[in-house]
């Protein structure tokens, strides 16, 4: 295996990815170093994980048992059948231990010399700082380091862009360095086509294809609920909601926490509340959006423009549990999708997930629809992101002008909403939370019209009655 840029880094550093294409024998490598390591320095922990233990014991634990150590049972404990097995223990008192990462949180008190994280794609990046401050065994070992195996995924991945950091040396494993590949096996790689063969025979970071935020990463920008809680909570500022009104395709309510950066653009959002949910009516909603101000003290608003009537409503009954001094909370977002010199609602999503501004806690489901549940359907944004794809002509070419309507995109609608307000918001002399003010006509005026710039659905224009 080579190390990308400098051959002569040294392999001792804390963090290590192998990365390479199928086939190319990487678990293989990283079982027959930790077996060279717990032989060499007595008393060793180890600590072997992928996303779940069925698939580390289906996967690591076959390869390691009826390859690495074949007839040498040296490091078994025991009599018992292989998936009963949760840890080796060798004569001189090295340790390896297998877990799953189900909930990564119960292993970051424990002490390990080497951690190996498998098919680490699968895992979020919380997963791996939490398993970081565990590497200080010291138990005989000269050095402590975790190391992460994987076939290539989306360019955007956090393993990538770590990787591309002095943080962790990057090693590339070619097909070269496993004899045992076969050249069917080689030929069936070969078959894949676009992606899937980019990633599994050419060993490239590629995003999919077609999708209109080809940024996003789930495994990035998905965090733990108590990740968020214990690390990110606190660093939130202030709180604003978004909403894409929806009632035979769904209607969405969004709450956003905002981190303050030294710049405006250096914000970020976190989605720590939703409502997704279909034949709701407005009433409804609007419970809902005083029920979010209620718990978080909302700056704003942005909404759909196509309803004012909607906006109007919103506005009223926050006016009614605020009081009489009430600003305008609900208003027109800007929607859009597109702009001239300044980045559209499309644009600045894609820069948000590029740059790591924009992230998801899980968890924040606040209802779940049934009826999209049984349907298949998405019943949370997260669920849209990875199928909101270009619309194609019908000569099968991308148009990167307009997102496919066919797809559910009611979540990623209120998104860019999100994201106009937090970067492109024209507030510039007001630091958010501001001073409520009472609600004259004019506001009323203003959160009503429909303005041809703002690109919305043109269903309406005028002042409400």
């Amino acid at each position: 295996m080579e190390a990308v840029e400098d051959p002569a880094a040294p392999t001792r550093q804390r963090e290590v990815l192998i990365e390479g294409p199928r086939g190319t024998g990487k678990t293989r490598a990283i079982l027959e170093y930790v077996n060279v390591l717990c032989r060499a320095y007595p008393g060793i922990r180890v600590l072997w994980c992928r996303k779940t233990l069925k698939s580390l014991r289906e996967s690591v634990q076959v390869i390691w048992e009826d390859i690495v150590l074949a007839g040498d049972r040296i490091c078994i404990v025991g009599h018992g059948r292989r998936h009963s097995r949760a840890y080796y223990t060798y004569p001189n008192g090295s340790h390896i231990v297998l877990e799953g990462l189900e909930d990564s949180s119960r292993l970051k008190s424990s002490e390990w010399d080497i951690i190996c994280i498998f098919e680490a794609t699968e895992v979020s990046v919380t997963d791996w700082f939490e398993l970081l401050p565990a590497l200080r065994g010291e138990r005989g070992a000269p050095y402590q380091q975790a190391i992460a195996d994987c076939n290539p995924a989306s360019k955007y991945h956090w393993l990538n862009k770590r990787a591309a950091t002095d943080a962790m040396l990057r090693l590339k494993s070619k097909h070269k360095d496993n004899p045992s590949v076969t050249e069917a096996y080689l030929d069936n790689l070969r078959s894949y086509t676009g992606t899937m063969r980019r990633r599994y025979y050419l060993g490239e970071w590629v995003s999919e294809e077609g999708l209109v935020w080809e940024t996003y990463d789930e495994h990035t920008h998905r965090i733990k609920r108590r990740y968020f809680e214990e690390h990110v909570a606190e660093e939130i500022k202030w709180h604003f909601a978004s909403m894409d009104w929806g009632f035979r395709h769904a209607g969405v309510l969004q709450v956003w926490g905002v981190t303050k950066g030294a710049t405006r653009d250096e914000d970020c959002i976190y989605r720590v509340a939703e409502w997704y949910a279909t034949q709701k009516d407005l009433d409804w909603w609007a419970a809902r959006a005083c029920e979010a101000d209620e718990e978080y003290g909302l700056s704003a608003i942005p909404c759909d423009p196509s309803r004012p009537d909607a906006i109007k409503l919103f506005n009223q009954r926050l006016a009614d549990r605020r009081g009489a001094d009430s600003s305008a909370c609900a208003r027109k977002a800007k929607n859009q999708k597109h702009a001239g010199r300044d980045m559209g609602g499309l644009d600045l999503v894609r820069w948000g997930f590029r740059e790591d501004r924009i992230f998801f806690v899980e968890g924040s489901s606040r209802y779940v629809d049934k009826a999209l549940e049984e349907a298949g359907d998405p019943v949370a944004t997260e669920e849209e992101l990875l199928a909101y794809t270009w619309l194609k002509a019908d000569d099968g070419k991308e148009v990167k002008e307009e997102p496919d309507p066919v797809v559910a995109q009611d979540g990623c609608d209120a998104v860019r909403y999100a994201a106009m307000f937090a970067w492109r918001r024209e507030m510039e002399e007001l630091e958010p939370p501001w001073e409520p003010k009472p609600l004259s006509y004019a506001d009323w005026a203003d959160v009503g019209v429909y303005d041809a710039e703002d690109e919305g659905d043109g269903r309406w224009a005028g002042v409400p009655e």
